[in-house]
């Protein structure tokens, strides 16, 4: 599971979404990603996918994340 918190303002976060739209299907379609949705309240997002290990400091400014084996 990688937890992934905000650490801008919603308004930052928003101004990246239509690019993270793009860029969610490729880990679907590769079966990196099997489930992924906000938090609520919105602080961020929870991905369950399948070799955490794969991750990296993306978007380092914009969020923080957590994996967890």
């Amino acid at each position: 599971m990688i937890e992934l918190t905000y650490h801008q303002a919603t308004m930052a976060v928003d101004a990246l979404l239509p690019m993270h739209v793009l860029w969610l299907p490729q880990h679907f379609d590769s079966d990196y990603f099997m489930v992924a949705g906000r938090q609520e309240p919105r602080v961020g997002e929870v991905i369950l996918a399948k070799d955490v290990a794969r991750t990296g400091p993306k978007l380092a400014w914009l969020i923080c994340h957590t994996a967890t084996e």
